[in-house]
């Protein structure tokens, strides 16, 4: 019988290898975690602006979100029943109510948040025939549940933001005459934001 006598490891060395272990652990959680960390930037809200989910209340807040929906919906629209260099074709009130798409459509939700009476104009904004801003103004018919809503979605303007929503606290409006920034801010109007931080940001950039 052969007896093999087997040495205990190094404790120096043993130690080391469990430092150096420890801290590749630690550099690689921490790597993971900084890439994971919320963003909380704060976002700067200018005095032409307002804070939806920080400003607005709960109603309103929902006619904001289905604004955006439906203006996804309307892009998609145009897109698939446009051709090219062909004047846009936007939808009416009417037909977004046919469609059933809120926050058009007078259903429990549209009368909970206000029962907004939407109008709809389109202007031409060039010589070409296709291009164009389509807005639809919401007047609410309780005031105590929801200010005046604005959408403008905005076509082939290339280089400029497709839609934007605007915000008034006062109600018993009359259809904006202009669109331009100045001019809605004149008038009281508030280009609504949806962030208080960046991860709100990245939300919308997201939808």
């Amino acid at each position: 019988m052969k007896t093999e006598i087997v040495k205990a490891a190094d404790n120096r060395r043993e130690s080391l290898a469990m430092l150096i272990a420890t801290i590749l652990i630690i550099a690689v959680c921490g790597s993971i975690i900084a890439k994971r960390q919320r963003d909380d930037s704060v976002q700067v809200i200018q005095e032409t602006q307002i804070s939806v989910f920080k400003e607005l209340n709960t109603y309103e807040q929902g006619t904001y979100n289905d604004l955006l929906t439906a203006a996804a919906e309307i892009e998609m629209m145009i897109h698939d029943n446009k051709d090219e260099g062909a004047p846009i074709e936007w939808p009416s009130v009417e037909y977004l109510v046919q469609e059933y798409i809120p926050p058009f459509v007078k259903d429990t939700a549209w009368e909970a948040r206000g029962a907004l009476e939407w109008s709809r104009r389109v202007v031409q904004t060039g010589t070409a025939s296709n291009k164009s801003i389509c807005a639809f103004f919401g007047s609410p018919s309780n005031s105590e549940e929801s200010g005046s809503f604005l959408l403008l979605l905005f076509g082939d303007h290339k280089g400029k933001e497709q839609m934007q929503i605007w915000y008034n606290r006062k109600t018993g409006l009359e259809f904006p005459k202009s669109f331009k920034a100045n001019s809605l801010g004149f008038s009281g109007w508030l280009k609504a934001v949806p962030y208080t931080g960046g991860e709100e940001l990245k939300k919308l950039n997201r939808s």
